[in-house]
């Protein structure tokens, strides 16, 4: 084999192994980032988180309305009195189903974009396994190139690495080896 032979046959080796390593890193760090829990950053919230301040609002307008029950009492219009009472527990009354109408609304909007964060995570974990397969098929088809070369085989298995080859193209590039066989002597 030529000198020129061995650099194409080491630079081809180097490429292959680096895709193959970059495979095998892409997968453990997939991994990594499937077996931690789904970051959610939307929280689920309950209906009380919006109704609480239509219960000061209610509670605000009821005394507001019954102070002015009790002016009428006091004054020539004592007739009212009663009805501007009632009406006062009427409207605060009210205002809480109106509220709740209000916060169950809001609520169920919050909750939704929750449901719609939740399916985008499990989305994204269903994208890293189906990544993980197409990357599991690349390196068996890899391998599987790798394997069938006769060169490939005489490759000593602790130099079966990127960064072995790109040390046997530069020591063939500079000289201090002659072919394929002898490089693989001095990495």
């Amino acid at each position: 084999m030529t000198l020129e032979e061995s650099i194409a046959l080491a630079d081809k080796f180097q490429k292959d192994l680096a895709q193959l390593e970059s495979c095998e890193r892409q997968i453990k760090d997939n991994n990594e980032a499937m077996s931690k829990p789904a970051k959610i950053t939307v929280r689920r919230r309950s209906m009380f988180r919006y109704f609480w301040p239509w219960i000061i609002f209610a509670a605000t307008v009821c005394c507001m309305i019954l102070a002015l029950s009790i002016i009428f009492l006091t004054s020539r219009y004592s007739k009212f009195s009663l009805l501007v009472t009632v009406l006062a527990y009427v409207i605060g009354i009210a205002i809480l189903f109106i509220g709740v109408a209000v916060s169950r609304k809001k609520a169920k909007e919050d909750n939704e974009a929750y449901e719609v964060a939740l399916d985008m995570a499990s989305k994204k974990r269903a994208d890293l396994l189906a990544k993980n397969d197409e990357l599991e098929s690349k390196i068996k088809s890899l391998k599987t190139q790798l394997g069938g070369n006769i060169d490939y085989k005489k490759i000593p298995y602790d130099k079966r690495k990127s960064s072995s080859m790109a040390r046997a193209k530069l020591l063939l590039q500079s000289g201090k080896a002659t072919d394929f066989e002898d490089v693989l002597g001095k990495i």
